[in-house]
């Protein structure tokens, strides 16, 4: 979680109240309120989960709150709040720049749908969505990199490598799991148990495979295969769909081109296999 302090230093770029912003934050990070607060149709005295309002169905709930209790200078400060949130989150699986600002733009994009779709439409949120956006396009690259001072503080090359690999290792796990019948209802769906099962595993062993990998010399440079996986993003958010042969292209593209990266996609497949032939075997253990 984005220490606070980086938060309000953010806030002040934006030309936020900062003094409103703490308070939203720490509503959004250590005291949500309770469920009745936020939904009036439902009497529960639970409280909801902290950080509730980021996912984009459940933001027009929280915005309407904060804007009713804390004016539209509080919803300002929510929105900021989970933009800087996923500054965070793309920072550390190693995003470029401009990655990032498509991201932020692709979040503001489908809060603003949902705030219009909603049953209960955000209140005056095109005068919050707007100011916002005005202070972003101005700003934008220096609380980037704020945040991006921070989390490099706080995180080894090797998590951010291991970060960024979610999409490629999920790929490749469920290729393989499919291939060796371990499939879903329907299409190239998966079995859920036996993914959940495998991924997690596999994340683990990849961070202890890339490590080693780097102590024997056969990986020199964690940021050349952040760049190859950034490329393949790119090119992929470039088409409207993408087929599961057209990504495996891609790979192989980037396999051809950086030794690197070539290196780090052969310890991928090393590690799927090993995580299926150990599910195999508890199988056939069970039976």
């Amino acid at each position: 979680m984005l220490g606070w302090n980086i938060h309000i230093k953010a806030y002040g770029i934006l030309g936020l109240n900062t003094t409103i912003c703490h308070v939203i934050d720490n509503i959004v990070d250590k005291e949500p309120p309770k469920a009745k607060e936020v939904f009036t149709s439902i009497a529960l005295d639970e409280k909801l989960p902290i950080h509730f309002g980021f996912r984009k169905t459940d933001f027009p709930y929280m915005y309407n709150y904060i804007a009713r209790k804390y004016g539209l200078e509080g919803a300002k400060c929510l929105l900021a709040h989970f933009i800087l949130d996923q500054i965070e989150n793309t920072l550390k699986k190693g995003y470029t720049h401009e990655m990032i600002k498509d991201v932020i733009i692709r979040l503001l994009e489908d809060y603003k749908k949902e705030c219009k779709s909603n049953k209960e439409p955000c209140i005056d949120y095109t005068i919050v969505f707007n100011e916002i956006e005005q202070q972003l396009s101005k700003h934008v690259d220096t609380v980037i990199k704020v945040v991006e001072k921070w989390v490099k503080e706080r995180t080894l090359p090797i998590e951010t490598l291991v970060n960024a690999s979610t999409e490629i290792l999920s790929l490749i796990l469920r290729i393989n799991l499919h291939l060796q019948g371990y499939t879903g209802k329907r299409g190239f769906r998966v079995d859920r148990e036996a993914f959940t099962k495998t991924y997690n595993k596999a994340k683990h062993l990849l961070k202890q495979k890339i490590f080693q990998a780097i102590l024997d010399n056969e990986i020199t440079n964690p940021d050349k295969i952040i760049e190859s996986i950034n490329k393949i993003k790119q090119q992929e958010a470039n088409k409207q769909r993408i087929t599961v042969g057209e990504y495996l292209d891609l790979i192989k593209q980037e396999q051809q081109r950086n030794n690197e990266f070539n290196t780090y996609i052969k310890i991928v497949k090393e590690i799927v296999k090993q995580v299926i032939e150990e599910l195999q075997f508890c199988k056939s253990c069970d039976n």
